[in-house]
C-alpha cells in the first residue's frame, strides 16, 4: 500500500500523565507525521488551533522510514545508541494505525477547518 506525502498523518488524542514535585498535571496531546521521500518529520503539539507547521521539515527530529505491503517502520535517530523504532499499520492511505492502535488520519493541511475534523 502506499502513504500521501503531501499532506500530514494526525494522531487522535493520546493522554498523557505527569507528576511533578506531588503536582499531578495531565492533558491530551497530538501527534503529527509528515513524510517526505525518504525521511519523516514528527510533531507534538497539545492544542490543535495552533499548530504552526511551516518549518517542520527543517527541524531535526526526523526519522528514516520503509514501507513494507502493508507496515511502516519508522527509525529515529537512527544508528545511534538512542535509536527507536515504531511500526504503523497501513490501514489505507487515509489511515494508519501505531502500535498501541491509535489511529493518524491523514489530512492535506493542518489549517483549523481540517483539523477540526479529526477531533470528531
Amino acid at each position: 500500500m502506499k502513504i500521501n506525502t503531501k499532506g500530514y498523518y494526525i494522531s487522535e488524542p493520546v493522554h498523557w500523565v505527569d507528576w511533578q514535585a506531588s503536582l499531578k498535571l495531565e492533558g491530551d496531546s497530538f501527534y503529527i507525521i509528515k513524510f517526505d521521500t525518504l525521511k519523516c518529520f514528527f510533531e507534538s503539539v497539545n492544542d490543535l488551533n495552533n499548530i504552526n507547521l511551516n518549518n517542520i521539515s527543517q527541524k531535526e527530529n526526523y526519522g528514516l522510514y520503509e514501507v513494507n505491503d502493508n507496515t511502516i517502520e519508522i527509525k529515529y535517530n537512527p544508528n545511534t545508541e538512542f535509536e527507536v523504532k515504531r511500526m504503523f499499520t497501513i490501514l489505507s492511505s487515509e489511515i494508519l494505525l501505531d502500535e498501541e492502535l491509535k489511529e493518524y488520519r491523514y489530512v492535506e493541511s493542518c489549517s483549523p477547518e481540517v483539523v477540526s475534523k479529526v477531533k470528531e
